[in-house]
């Protein structure tokens, strides 16, 4: 279970509805391990923040990354 797929799979459903929703309908994982738990959590986590603020966060990264534009010449 990778953090990319949970993303795809889980974190991606926060962007399209409430967080409250998806607890209420999401099942509870069957033979999972601890660090399958953790890793499902962590994904839940960052993406109510993310989606929470989706411009902000956004933004934080485009200034991170750059404008695009080569900003040395």
């Amino acid at each position: 279970m990778t953090t990319a797929f949970l993303n795809a799979a889980v974190g991606q459903l926060y962007g399209e509805f409430p967080p409250e929703e998806i607890r209420k309908k999401m099942l509870a994982p069957v033979d999972a391990e601890a660090w399958h738990l953790a890793r499902l959590k962590m994904v839940n986590d960052r993406a109510k923040q993310y989606f929470s603020n989706k411009d902000a966060y956004n933004r934080i990264i485009e200034m991170e990354m750059g404008s695009g534009k080569d900003e040395h010449l």
